[in-house]
């Protein structure tokens, strides 16, 4: 028996399946193609955000923005998107995929520390 479809949509299993492969499609193959990879894209925001703040004086000199703060930061971009509009899709598919990289570069430092 199908259970992934109601009369009335999809179950909310179904649903969340659909965004993750949705967000999936953005982190793994869309985004890469308009933006590199995305912990090397993220390493770059880092050091960019990190010049940024220590000349604006928003820094202690030798503090440094890290990946995982940049993924972090723009997930709460995202974050004060939806005040204006929570129902605006984007921002939601957004907000995973920033916290997926987040999540992918902080297992790769786990594992690194292992090694």
């Amino acid at each position: 028996m199908d259970t992934s479809q109601t009369p009335e949509g999809p179950t909310a299993g179904q649903r969340r399946k659909n965004i993750l492969t949705r967000v999936e499609g953005y982190v793994c193959r869309d985004r890469m193609k308009q933006h590199g990879e995305a912990e090397d894209n993220v390493k770059d925001i880092s050091e960019f955000w990190t010049i940024w703040m220590t000349k604006r004086g928003l820094l202690a000199p030798g503090a440094v923005v890290t990946r995982l703060d940049v993924c972090q930061m723009m997930s709460l971009m995202k974050a004060a998107r939806k005040i204006n509009n929570m129902h605006a899709q984007d921002n939601w598919d957004d907000d995973a995929g920033y916290q997926v990289i987040g999540a992918a570069i902080a297992e790769s430092e786990r594992e690194s520390k292992k090694s």
